[in-house]
């Protein structure tokens, strides 16, 4: 495995998240563990109804309602199929969980 080629991918990762999400009036915390990322977002009076979430072409989409939307690109290192949240007294968890580094690899069938 190429451990300098990883860290440069999340390293990029958290710069494009802090660049292209934080804003002041809606901070966000993102944690790593062994399984992936969390990222976290307060968003206080915000109802559940009032959130979208989408995932497309590599990119984390989050529509806050009246609050405006964010974007945040996803490297190749979160599996897009499996991206979750939930929305628990007024914060926003959202679940990047780690691509199997062998989804890079496919075998195709010569026809």
């Amino acid at each position: 495995m190429n451990t300098r080629g990883w860290i440069h991918d999340f390293s990029q990762f958290v710069d494009q998240a802090i660049r292209q999400f934080e804003s002041p009036a809606r901070p966000f915390r993102l944690y790593e563990d062994e399984g992936g990322w969390a990222l976290e977002m307060d968003v206080p009076g915000v109802a559940k109804d009032d959130l979208k979430l989408e995932v497309r072409d590599r990119a984390l989409r989050v529509e806050l309602g009246e609050s405006g939307t964010r974007e945040l690109p996803l490297g190749r290192q979160i599996d897009a199929t499996a991206v979750s949240a939930k929305l628990t007294d007024g914060v926003l968890r959202i679940r990047l969980p780690k691509a199997d580094s062998s989804s890079d690899v496919r075998r195709i069938e010569i026809l």
